[in-house]
This record gives C-alpha cells, sequence and structure tokens, in this order.
C-alpha cells in the first residue's frame, strides 16, 4: 500500500484560524425540555457558539390526554402565551431553565420567536396563520424578550419567525411576511438594545432575500443578520453566494451579519434514509464529513455563525426516524458529536497541513503548550500515512492519537473501543506512520507539559456584543475576535483590503494593555493596524481615540460609534504598550461603555496580524 505523506508545520499561521465563535447547534420544537435539560452537559467538550431554538408557539392544541398531537410537545407549545391579544400572559419556566443552562456554559441563546400564538390565531386557523393583530404580535415579542431580561437571562440572538417560504410553517405570502417580521423584529428591539435580531430564515426561496432586504431598509426596520438554510447543496458555495451578493447589492448593509441558522450536508428526502436510525447521519463515516464541512465554512468568512441540524434526536416519528442529532434520545455520543469535539480542542492559530494526496485532507493548528493536527479520508480505501510534524514550538517525543473508524468512536458498533487516545512515540525527527481506514479519522495532539487548559481572560469589562464590517464581501478578508482570550484575528486578501471587527463592552477598564502583532505593519508604506475606542455618555457616542502602527488611513469613517474619523490619532510601534483608556475618553465617562474596534488596512496581501487585550492592575 501507498504511503501518502503529509506535512505539518506548526512554526507557521496561515490564514482562516479554527475560531470557535462560528459553530453552533439547532433544535427543533420535537425535542422536549426534559431531554434537553438531561443532555446539556453533554455541550461542554464541544463548546458551541449559540444554540438556535424552535420555539413553537402554537404548534399544539393540547396536551395528549385531552387529544392533542403528542408530535408537539407540551412544554413547546401555546401554554407559553396565554391570555389575550389585548393582554397575553407568558408563561417561561421551563424555557428560562433552557436559556439559563446555556448561558451558565457560555453558548449563546439563539432564539426563533415562531409562529403564530394562538391567542393571535384567527377561527379555523392554525400556527402557520399570520397574527391576526400585528399589534398584538408586537406586544406579544416585546413582553417575551422583556420577561427573559428582566429575569436575567441574556438572550444574544433572536430570529423572527423559521422558514416562512414554506407553507408548512407560514400560510401567508411573502409582502405579508415582511409585515410579520417588521412587527416582531420591533417588538423585541422596544426590551432588548442589545441582543441581535435577524431573519427570514429562508429554506429555499433565495429569491425573497433581495425584496426583504429592500424592506427592512425602506422602513428602517432592526435587522442584525440575515439568515438563510441549506441541506444536502451540490454547490455549497454558489448557494451561498446567492444571498452574499443580495448584501453587496446594498452597500448600507456591509455591516450586517450572514447567518446560516440550520445546515446539514445530507437530506431529509429519499425517504429520510439519510436520517433514519443506522443511515449515513450515524455512521462513523459522517464524522470525516464533519469536518470536510467545519473546514469549508472557514474559508467564508462573512459566514458570522453556522448552526448545524441539529444536536439533540427528535426521534418524535417512529423509533427510528429522523435521527439528525449529534446525541442521540438517550444521550449516546454520535461519531459526529466526536467531530465537533476534535475541533473545540484545537487551538485557534491554523498552521500549513499538505496532503500528498488529495482524499486525504485535515486542519492543524498551535499554541504555546499545544500542536493538534486532524487528518481525515474522504475515500472509502484505507491509506497509509506518514505525517510530518516540524516547527512545534516545545519538546515532544509522543503524541496522543485519538480515532474514528469502524472500531473508535462508532455509535453503530456495539464492540466500538470508544473515543479515548492512545499514546505513540514519535520517530527522532518528529515524524508518526500510521493507517487510516476508509472514511475513519485520526487526530493527533502534542502537549508541553500536560497544558491543556484554555487561557481566558478577565477583567476587561461586560462583552455586549461582537461586530463586523464587510467592505467587500467577495474577498476572503476577515476580522474575527475570540472573546475568551480578548484576541482579535485579522487577515488581508489583497493590498486594497479592510479587516473590521468590534465589541461593544461595558465597564471597560481606565487602562490596558495592547499587544500589536504584524510585522508588515511597521513602516510608512501605507499598511496599518489599529485599535480604536469609541466612548458613550448616556445615549451618544461622543470621542474616538485611535492607536495605530504605520500609516492611518484617516480618511475611512466607520460605521459605528461616532461614525467619523477619531478625535485623537496616537501611532504606535508592534509590540505590547500600555493604553491608558480614560485619558482620552470625554468628561463624564467611568469605566463605562466602549466600543473597541479592531481594524488592519492598506497591508500587504496576504498580511496577518493579531491584536491582544489584556487588563492591567
Amino acid at each position: 500500500m501507498t504511503l501518502t505523506p503529509i506535512f505539518v508545520d506548526f512554526s507557521r499561521q496561515e490564514p482562516f484560524p479554527l475560531t470557535k465563535t462560528r459553530f453552533g447547534f439547532f433544535n427543533s420544537a420535537y425535542v422536549p425540555y426534559d431531554r434537553w435539560l438531561a443532555h446539556a452537559g453533554l455541550l461542554e467538550a464541544v463548546q458551541p457558539a449559540s444554540m438556535r431554538y424552535e420555539i413553537g408557539w402554537g404548534m399544539g392544541v393540547e396536551p395528549t390526554e385531552l387529544g392533542g398531537n403528542p408530535a408537539y410537545p407540551q412544554e413547546y407549545d401555546a401554554p407559553q402565551i396565554r391570555g389575550s391579544a389585548e393582554e397575553p400572559e407568558l408563561s417561561l419556566d421551563k424555557l428560562k431553565g433552557f436559556v439559563s443552562s446555556l448561558n451558565r456554559q457560555k453558548t449563546a441563546p439563539f432564539l426563533i420567536n415562531c409562529y403564530n400564538p394562538r391567542i393571535l390565531q384567527r377561527p379555523g386557523d392554525s400556527y402557520t396563520g399570520i397574527p391576526e393583530n400585528l399589534d398584538a404580535w408586537r406586544r406579544v415579542n416585546r413582553r417575551f424578550a422583556e420577561q427573559l431580561r428582566k429575569d436575567g437571562e441574556r438572550v444574544p440572538y433572536y430570529e423572527i419567525w423559521n422558514e416562512p417560504d414554506l407553507d408548512v410553517f407560514f400560510s401567508g405570502g411573502m409582502e405579508e411576511f415582511f409585515s410579520v417580521y417588521a412587527a416582531g423584529a420591533a417588538g423585541v428591539r422596544d426590551a432588548d438594545l442589545e441582543a441581535k435580531i435577524g431573519g427570514p430564515a429562508l429554506s429555499v426561496t433565495e429569491s425573497w432575500a433581495g425584496p426583504f432586504l429592500d424592506y427592512v431598509s425602506k422602513h428602517n426596520i432592526p435587522l442584525d443578520f440575515l439568515s438563510f438554510h441549506m441541506f444536502a447543496a451540490e454547490d455549497q458555495e454558489q448557494w451561498i453566494q446567492k444571498y452574499r451578493e443580495e448584501l453587496v447589492r446594498r452597500p448600507e448593509f456591509n455591516d450586517r451579519e450572514l447567518v446560516l441558522s440550520e445546515y446539514n450536508p445530507l437530506s431529509f428526502q429519499a425517504n429520510g434514509r439519510e436520517f433514519n436510525g443506522g443511515g449515513l447521519i450515524e455512521q462513523y463515516g459522517f464524522a470525516q464529513e464533519v469536518l470536510h464541512n467545519l473546514r469549508f465554512f472557514l474559508e467564508q468568512p462573512d459566514i458570522a455563525m453556522v448552526n448545524w441540524a441539529q444536536f439533540n434526536d427528535p426521534s418524535v416519528f417512529g423509533a427510528t426516524a429522523d435521527r439528525c442529532g449529534v446525541v442521540s434520545v438517550d444521550g449516546d455520543k454520535k461519531p459526529s458529536y466526536y467531530a465537533f469535539q476534535i475541533y473545540a480542542d484545537m487551538p485557534v492559530d491554523r498552521v500549513p497541513l499538505r496532503s500528498g494526496d488529495p482524499r486525504i485532507e485535515g486542519m492543524a493548528s498551535c499554541s504555546g503548550t499545544k500542536a493538534a493536527a486532524v487528518i481525515w479520508n474522504r475515500s472509502n480505501t484505507a491509506q497509509n500515512v506518514e505525517i510530518f510534524l516540524s516547527g512545534v514550538p516545545f519538546p515532544a517525543k509522543s503524541v496522543q492519537v485519538w480515532r474514528i473508524d469502524r472500531e473508535h468512536g462508532n455509535f453503530l458498533s456495539p464492540d466500538s473501543a470508544g473515543f479515548t487516545p492512545g499514546l505513540e512515540e514519535l520517530s527522532a525527527d518528529g515524524r508518526w506512520k500510521g493507517d487510516l481506514p476508509g472514511r475513519g479519522v485520526v487526530y493527533l495532539v502534542l502537549e508541553h507539559s500536560g497544558e491543556t487548559a484554555k487561557k481566558k481572560i478577565a477583567g476587561l469589562g461586560y462583552l455586549v456584543k461582537t461586530m463586523h464590517y464587510y467592505e467587500n464581501r467577495l474577498e476572503k478578508t476577515y476580522a474575527v475576535l475570540e472573546p475568551d482570550t480578548w484576541t482579535a484575528r485579522l487577515y488581508a486578501e489583497k493590498d486594497t483590503s479592510r479587516a473590521v471587527t468590534a465589541a461593544v463592552v461595558k465597564n471597560f477598564p481606565s487602562r490596558l494593555t495592547a499587544r500589536f502583532s504584524c510585522p508588515e505593519c511597521d513602516g510608512d508604506f501605507g499598511g496599518c493596524l489599529s485599535l480604536r475606542i469609541d466612548y458613550l455618555i448616556e445615549t451618544e457616542w461622543v470621542r474616538s481615540a485611535v492607536f495605530h502602527t504605520g500609516n492611518l488611513a484617516s480618511s475611512k469613517a466607520f460605521p459605528w460609534g461616532t461614525k467619523s474619523e477619531a478625535d485623537c490619532k496616537i501611532k504606535v510601534k508592534p509590540g505590547e504598550i500600555s493604553i491608558p483608556v480614560k485619558e482620552y475618553a470625554p468628561e463624564g465617562w467611568e469605566k463605562g461603555e466602549a466600543i473597541i474596534s479592531f481594524e488592519l488596512s492598506g497591508a500587504p496581501a496576504g498580511t496577518l496580524a493579531q491584536i491582544v487585550l489584556l487588563p492591567e492592575a
């Protein structure tokens, strides 16, 4: 058997970091609360950025014993919304338990405000119908968000309705939905100024996107992200491009995110075979499909979030049907779960990995104390591989080896060894040889002195939300912020590229340390790496200061904060600098609210840069 070489260089960074803010999960309204709460602890190992959840207002009729439909768990049903259109009453105890469990695990709740509550249904109508009174619909959404905030439960994302372009979820037309979205979004914004609000969560009708954006723009309706769904798309990038181009045509939306709020590479069609028990979704070979897709989405930088469908098995249509979760009804982990666990475990900073066979793919990343590489086989034929691990930043003689194949992590095999690592020796020159079964996965981990904990940085205030600006969505330019470590990673695909991201922060410190890292950004050639602070007094952004290397592109206004050039411009050298935040603040600003923006502009094509924020005593 031919030996396939794979080369990994841990000493060099390359674009598209393995950011932990991009991937979440979705759960439909068919997963009962009690099952979710029983399995909530399984989130820890996969660390999703968000959990999107279909509330399901109005879906059921009555509890089963009263003639209701057992397919719709009572917990998700209309009893959440009682009373009348004039005085809606909310019963959210179980929902609050769900939201609270997510917040405790640092997973952002992502709620879908759907569908039509019983109190707003016309005679003979159902949950798919248009709310009888849009003012009342706005009131329901306002009280819903209001109640959650009152009880201290943070919900960073709200989506108004789900797949309104399908008759099974919305019986009205496109224009009618726009009015429903407008009232619902306004209601949430009435109660929560911090949450991101979006839609329309389109399933298949991408032609709705342009008219929807025009409607939102014309009527000044809240929209922080444009959302859509994708299942079993033959050409994923072409499908995404349809939505991307609608935003490109409308520059006023350059600061809006693109969210793929339901995704699975398999289809619900084909008589459900792919999603049935024992189908592709549960086979060990599906783990490599997950990793292949994660790698693809990392290279779509304007997609801010991808929510995988789904986390828990619904399994309400029979014992073997609709088994699309990464976790079974009984709480057993499937191979797809282990794929997400691998991704969560890997360091963020990506390094080059080159395979000698296009059928063998992989990703690698490195930190100061951990080097990791995951390799997967896209073919059905077993391969022998030799992995050359160079540039490891610490001494390493052995490697942890994790496998997903017929004998390891195989949900369908009672004889599987499970997903546990073995310790193997490296050759003197840092090589590892081994077999890679067809559709199998091998995960290699090297650690320094057993240090595995992710470094988290505290003391920089309360993070309200992150924001992005896409001056040219058609580029692969990106700027991402990892809040856990307060590290902004930026990349310029072209000389003319501009990469911008930001965070809204409350209780920001009076001083901080910023570490600028960008070899190409020092000098007078025009390249610039900058950190900007916009200060808020009450409800007005009144002043800004920018700390920058190289030449500042001062003609570029910002889409947020004061929306103008910075009042104070301070040139610094790459490296670690102390920033007297309060010194540049307007009078009356005391550890208040600020927008912290990170920008890379005018740098040579291919430039990678980082800014790390650290608290000062």
